[in-house]
């Protein structure tokens, strides 16, 4: 009688502990299971709560001829953690039903899974999860009608309002008598147009806005080119106090008034607060063209009775014109130092 080898009766012995193994770790883990879904039907009647117990997730086992009838156990394995999920949803413990789907799709995932655990993903407003799982359900079952509808809700929750109207106006395709995607499809649209409508008022009214804006522009580009140069103060005035408000138009006005003519336009009807408005002015473009801005101040103190006019100016407009004089005039204009030092004396800013 032949004799078996040493080595390969070590290899039969071997393999039949693997297989061994592998047959206890399914029966523990049907135990388990079981004891799991016990005590889910005692904490429905208030009696005992699963807590925070988990079925251990099964290992990953490669395909080998020995063990390749464990596949369909696979398969029973993964629609139990499914239905496992479902109870715990039921109770409301979305995160342990989201457990549960999750390693329901590891074993064997499916559209119904991920369409399952899309739902638990909505009710802790994870929506951007839902979302996703619902467009995984759908790759694998593009005319599930659940996924449509689910991921609809996800996408309005996070404001893709034109999706969510697709996908939910598939679904009614699918299923045309369908109440509850019907109300769906109506609470969608409505939202759709609601923000359609205030898109579009706001878009009008900044394009009223911009009209407005051009035509105001346009009128002052015309008003500009028809303001003329006074003959006397009292042309200068009404022009002036006509283009109250429009600190560019007014220093037109001024710019088409020479300087050197000033003391014939104001002669003794220069007031104190015309040369407080025109000393405003002037600091608007004395940066810009600092000779000019000079010119002015220079030829205003050529007015008749110009000593008194700045006699009478008030506290505040002695303020005033100090300030300007210190931020505006002073600052940045070292080659007119002396001459603003002189015109300082006459603006009674210095004694």
């Amino acid at each position: 009688m032949a004799r078996v080898p040493t080595q390969r009766k070590q290899s039969g012995e071997d393999m039949q502990g693997l297989l061994n193994n592998l047959h206890d770790w399914e029966l523990s883990f049907k135990d388990k299971h079981k004891n799991i879904k016990s005590n889910l039907r005692e904490d429905e009647t208030g009696t005992q709560g699963v807590g925070k117990s988990r079925i251990p997730a099964a290992p990953y086992i490669n395909y080998n001829p020995i063990t390749h009838h464990l596949s369909e156990e696979s398969s029973i394995d993964a629609n139990s953690e499914k239905e496992l999920g479902n109870e715990l949803f039921k109770q409301k413990k979305f995160n342990e039903a989201i457990d549960c789907y999750s390693r329901s799709i590891a074993l064997s995932p499916t559209a119904v899974a991920y369409a399952n655990r899309a739902m638990a993903y909505l009710k802790i407003k994870r929506f951007q999860e839902a979302e996703n799982d619902c467009t995984e359900a759908l790759n694998l079952d593009d005319r599930y009608i659940k996924a449509y509808s689910r991921r609809s809700t996800a996408r309005k929750q996070v404001g893709k309002l034109k999706e969510s109207i697709e996908d939910v106006e598939f679904a009614l395709r699918l299923e045309p008598q369908n109440q509850e995607i019907k109300k769906q499809h109506t609470e969608v649209k409505a939202l759709y147009e609601k923000k359609t409508h205030k898109t579009s008022k706001q878009e009008l009214k900044e394009s009223v806005q911009d009209l407005a804006a051009r035509a105001a522009a346009l009128a002052k580009a015309e008003a500009a080119k028809s303001i003329a140069a006074p003959n006397s103060a009292y042309q200068f005035e009404v022009s002036w106090r006509g283009l109250a408000g429009d600190r560019t138009l007014q220093t037109q006005l001024l710019k088409v008034t020479s300087p050197a003519t000033l003391p014939r336009i104001f002669k003794n009807a220069l007031s104190a607060p015309m040369l407080m408005d025109i000393v405003r002015c002037v600091a608007t473009f004395f940066i810009e063209d600092m000779n000019l801005a000079i010119r002015y101040l220079e030829n205003l103190t050529k007015v008749p009775r110009f000593d008194m006019i700045i006699m009478c100016l008030s506290s505040s407009d002695k303020s005033e014109l100090f300030k300007i004089w210190e931020e505006v005039f002073c600052k940045g204009a070292a080659e007119h130092t002396a001459t603003l030092g002189a015109l300082c004396f006459k603006y009674g800013l210095k004694q």
